[in-house]
C-alpha cells in the first residue's frame, strides 16, 4: 500500500512539472505570432524573419520576404565560411580561392527557401517567416563545386566535399 502511495505521489508530481515547463509561447501580448518578435532557431532549418510596410500589400510582402531570405544568406554563409576556414586551415590552401565559392553557395541556397507564415499586423505590416532546410546545404555545397571543376579553377573539388560533409 505505502508503494502504490508513493507512485500515486510521485506521478502527481512528475505530471504538474512537466505541465509547469514552459514552451514557447504561439503569440505575443499583442496578438502576434511569437516569430514576429523571436526567430525560431532548429538543428534542421535555418529560418528568418522579414517584414514591410509600404504602400500596398503586394509590395509590403515583397519586402518582407525579401527580408525573410536576406536573413537566412546570412546564416548559411557563415556557416559555409566558417567550414571553409575549417578546410584551410587543415589543408593548408589560401583562403582568396575559396571566396568565390562562399558566396555562390550561399546564392545557391536562396533558390531552397520556403515561406512558412504569413502575418498582417493591424497597422498593415507583413511579416513572412521563411525556412530552409539545411539538408539543401549540401546539395548547393556540390553544384558549387561542380560548377568550380568546370571552369577548372585550382581546388580539389572532391577533397573539399568530402570535408565539408564531414562538418
Amino acid at each position: 500500500m505505502r508503494r502504490r502511495t508513493l507512485f500515486l505521489i510521485f506521478l502527481v508530481v512528475s505530471l504538474l512539472l512537466v505541465s509547469c515547463i514552459s514552451t514557447q509561447p504561439k503569440y505575443n501580448p499583442d496578438g502576434s505570432p511569437y516569430w514576429t518578435t523571436f526567430t525560431p532557431v532548429s538543428r534542421k532549418y535555418y529560418y528568418g524573419v522579414g517584414s514591410g510596410n509600404l504602400k500596398s500589400k503586394q509590395n509590403s510582402k515583397a519586402r518582407a520576404e525579401a527580408m525573410a531570405k536576406d536573413e537566412i544568406a546570412r546564416q548559411v554563409s557563415t556557416a559555409v565560411e566558417n567550414s571553409i576556414i575549417n578546410y584551410i586551415s587543415e589543408n593548408q590552401y589560401e583562403f582568396d580561392s575559396f571566396e568565390n565559392f562562399s558566396t555562390q553557395v550561399a546564392n545557391a541556397t536562396l533558390r531552397g527557401v520556403e515561406v512558412k507564415e504569413i502575418y498582417t499586423a493591424v497597422d498593415g505590416t507583413v511579416w513572412i517567416l521563411s525556412q530552409y532546410d539545411k539538408k539543401n546545404l549540401k546539395e548547393a555545397y556540390k553544384l558549387e563545386a561542380e560548377r568550380l571543376e568546370s571552369q577548372s579553377e585550382k581546388v580539389n573539388v572532391e577533397e573539399m566535399l568530402r570535408f565539408l560533409e564531414d562538418e
